[in-house]
């Protein structure tokens, strides 16, 4: 077929294919690689920047009791009546939701002198637990809970067993 056409034509096919060969291989190999690259290169930047987010997270520092506000923590004369009251919250809370509480004793708080900390076990269905942890965890005065631990229950019937510390600031009143 290339024989039955003239040189001009030829010459034409030629440069045609010429310009059409490096264009298709621009949009079907080419085009594809530097897109995917520029798509690693955004998903790259993106988990670069959640990484730096997570480490700033990770390395910030807790607030001191003393910026705690005197509506946010536990007021009570000395430590002993304040980590019955912390007690007594705790307890209503597990109360409201169901769940059954067990009170430890006081533990160190490995904070600053003005927080209490006291050991925890709470028992009840996935529900109950879930609601006291929701009951403490928005409640006043702030509580929170470190070093936690969640199970379930015997049996696999729903049931989950929390123990934990319970830490919160505590003041004298003014």
């Amino acid at each position: 077929m290339i024989e039955q056409m003239s040189p001009l034509t030829r010459k034409i096919v030629a440069v045609g294919l010429l310009v059409l060969l490096p264009l298709l291989a621009f949009q079907y190999v080419i085009g594809p690689l530097v897109g995917g690259i520029a798509g690693q290169r955004d998903e790259l930047a993106a988990l670069r920047t959640r990484e730096a987010r997570l480490r700033a997270t990770i390395h910030r520092r807790l607030p001191k009791a003393s910026s705690v506000g005197p509506a946010q923590s536990v007021s009570a004369v000395n430590e002993a009546q304040a980590t019955q009251r912390l007690q007594a919250m705790l307890a209503g809370d597990a109360a409201v939701a169901g769940a059954t509480l067990q009170l430890g004793p006081p533990c160190a708080p490995q904070a600053p002198p003005e927080s209490l900390c006291v050991q925890i076990a709470v028992s009840g269905s996935e529900a109950s637990v879930s609601h006291f942890l929701s009951l403490v965890e928005h409640g006043v005065p702030i509580i929170r809970f470190r070093v936690w631990q969640l199970a379930s229950g015997p049996g696999g019937d729903n049931q989950l067993h929390l123990t934990s510390r319970a830490l919160a600031a505590w003041r004298t009143p003014s």
